[in-house]
């Protein structure tokens, strides 16, 4: 992956970060406030930084979508990303029918069959999370994510697909290793367990975002290939473990024009 890509990606993520109080300590989101808002959302101080790359080798402006938590009480009314949330590439092929997913630190590498409908769903190591206070005392700590990424592709322009999406990363979770053997042959038998969210499933978002129960692909999608799976983070004394309640998530959505 180029250096001028990930500069990019940490470069939008930053300008979004500044233009969204990035750094502050409080905030009118977060004034006053001991946990979550009456609709369970804890307001994020950070972004994650998404692009796409045209089949051409070029690449697209980068996004750098709004996070906000959910379903998760840390005892404060604002969660400090410390950095950006992993920076994510995104291809998609409509003739096809596939998509990938990398990051730009060259850990991930992924590669998904997409549906007939053009709709995809599709679950990646997230990398982590530094968070500057998770409301039990550890300070600049790192929690573990898997990201659920889902939505469709808009192929009336083949060689221009618009790219719509939601993302969902679980805190203090990974993502299962990849089948030893990867096929391309969609399987109707999950393999992946299955987490239990406090709230039912949605594919469509609404005010309140409620992803889908099982962070692996429907019966009829595939993983079509993948490599590189990202590593879990090691706490240390730099950041230990953050002390996190199950069944927290991160929540954004995103459109990206690739070769545009």
């Amino acid at each position: 992956m180029s250096g001028s890509i990930l500069s990019l990606l940490m470069m939008a993520a930053l300008t979004f970060g500044a233009l969204h109080g990035c750094g502050k300590s409080g905030g009118p989101d977060a004034a006053g406030q001991a946990g979550p808002n009456e609709d369970g959302m804890t307001f994020v101080n950070g972004a994650a930084p998404f692009a796409s790359q045209c089949p051409y080798g070029s690449f697209s402006k980068p996004v750098a979508a709004k996070v906000n938590l959910w379903n998760c009480n840390l005892g404060i009314g604002r969660v400090d990303l410390v950095e950006a949330l992993r920076p994510l590439v995104i291809q998609a092929d409509c003739k096809k029918k596939l998509i990938s997913v990398r990051s730009t630190d060259g850990k991930l590498d992924s590669l998904w069959e997409v549906m007939p409908d053009n709709t995809f769903n599709l679950t990646v190591d997230g990398g982590r999370a530094i968070l500057k206070d998770d409301g039990s005392g550890n300070l600049n700590c790192a929690t573990n994510l898997s990201a659920e990424m889902f939505g469709t592709l808009d192929c009336a322009d083949r060689d221009r697909v618009t790219i719509k999406f939601e993302t969902v990363w679980w805190l203090d979770r990974t993502p299962p290793p990849p089948a030893p053997v990867p096929s391309a042959t969609p399987s109707a038998t999950p393999t992946h367990p299955q987490p239990t969210p406090s709230t039912g499933p949605s594919p469509i978002a609404t005010s309140q975002p409620v992803p889908a129960p099982q962070p692996a692909p429907p019966p009829g999608t595939a993983s079509f290939f993948r490599t590189r799976p990202g590593a879990a983070v090691s706490p240390g004394p730099e950041h230990p473990s953050c002390k996190i309640p199950q069944g927290c998530y991160f929540y954004a959505t995103a459109t990206i024009k690739q070769c545009e």
